[in-house]
């Protein structure tokens, strides 16, 4: 895990490199429901990468939307990405809201070195979330979804999350299964809450591979590895993959 923690440090790095061109704004435009002025007087109260999460939460939430425009948000974004690790939760700090804004942000027409740095953030956010423990209050799987809304393909990164050794990485999938539980049956898609921006052809893709033999297979194994308090969970991923209605 140190080395992927490492590896996502060197990427928010680069992401902050990336975007260092974009000034702090000196003016925000918002919805009449927001105060734009004390909303900007709280956000430049700080050096960029000293906002904390209260001064910098609200508006990773609000961005783009009612608070702000493109540009504002790639001034901020670095820091959004950052605090998504060290304090994850907030709404405006989840993994697919951030890449729906990416997305309002003219994500698709970015220099290529912007976008390889973005991605570079969301594949190793991924890759340390999913060999994180399930009960951390992380969900790997909202960082696929985030990365399916950027455009990557669902099955390569479901396969390499399926191949990690860790045993972590098999409770964080048995988690997937036993929240989705029959939709994946009933539906033939993953219907979670964090799924809905993304494309109906990856969410059937992602279902089927939750339903796959290799799936059982890797669940079925990893009951040897995994702590005696933690097989509950695969039990109960088990279950769900014998539901079949």
């Amino acid at each position: 895990m140190a080395i992927a923690e490492t590896a996502l440090r060197d990427a928010i790095e680069a992401c902050y490199r990336a975007f260092a061109e974009f000034p702090a704004p000196r003016k925000l435009d918002a919805s009449p429901l927001r105060d734009a002025k004390a909303i900007l007087r709280t956000l430049t109260a700080a050096p960029l990468r000293q906002l904390g999460e209260g001064q910098i939460g609200p508006y990773a939430g609000w961005a783009i939307t009612t608070v702000g425009d493109a540009r504002d948000y790639c001034h901020f974004v670095p820091r959004i990405f950052e605090l998504s690790i060290d304090q994850p939760g907030g709404i405006g700090f989840e993994p697919t809201i951030m890449a729906d804004k990416l997305v309002m942000a003219g994500w698709h027409d970015w220099p290529v070195e912007r976008r390889r740095a973005v991605l570079g953030f969301f594949h190793t956010a991924f890759v340390l979330t999913r060999v994180r423990s399930s009960d951390e209050r992380e969900d790997a799987s909202y960082w696929l979804a985030a990365l399916a809304i950027l455009g990557e393909p669902i099955a390569p990164l479901f396969k390499a999350w399926r191949a990690e050794p860790s045993p972590n990485a098999a409770l964080q999938i048995a988690l997937v299964l036993q929240w989705e539980g029959k939709q994946l049956y009933r539906h033939g898609e993953v219907r979670g809450a964090f799924w809905e921006d993304v494309d109906i052809d990856a969410r059937r893709t992602f279902a089927g591979l939750l339903l796959s033999d290799e799936t059982r297979a890797l669940l079925e194994k990893a009951m040897s590895r995994v702590a005696e308090e933690d097989r509950w969970l695969l039990d109960t991923a088990l279950a769900e993959l014998d539901r079949k209605s």
